[in-house]
């Protein structure tokens, strides 16, 4: 089970609550930018489509982004509103999808994969690893 929520007056609010079903698209850190900007924008006003190369898995109603390196295909298990702006999709994960060359042993591999945040600022698995590096090489034993 997965959990989104977003903005009720988005373009991909009104496709999940007319079509049941929702993808969850993970880009690499080689997407950072127009990941970006697409995020900036509302379906409303610009044809993200456009931008990437669109497949659809067995659901055939959750269009997923063939340049992401794993994508997720999902139907709404439950609808929620908490009064707000946002409202809430609980999805039950039917398919995932992912290339050979993002995973190791035939499972999805983070390393391989290279996924990022956007939380204010652009966190990346490399940069996360190389953070927690620095933090493990900097710190001092602790006598016992």
């Amino acid at each position: 089970m997965i959990a989104i929520s977003m903005d009720k007056s988005r373009f991909t609010h009104q496709g999940i609550v007319e079509t049941g079903t929702f993808s969850i698209n993970i880009p690499s850190d080689r997407m950072v930018e127009v990941t970006d900007f697409i995020g900036l924008y509302s379906g409303h006003k610009i044809d993200k489509a456009a931008i990437f190369s669109i497949f659809y898995g067995e659901v055939e109603t959750a269009p997923m982004i063939e340049e992401c390196p794993v994508n997720l295909e999902c139907e709404v298990v439950e609808t929620m509103d908490f009064g707000g702006k946002n409202g809430l999709f609980l999805g039950k994960i039917d398919r995932s999808y992912a290339e050979k060359r993002y995973c190791t042993n035939g499972c999805p591999d983070i390393r391989m994969i290279r996924p990022f945040v956007i939380t204010g600022m652009i966190i990346t698995t490399g940069r996360l690893e190389s953070i927690l590096l620095r933090r493990c090489q900097s710190a001092r034993p602790v006598a016992v």
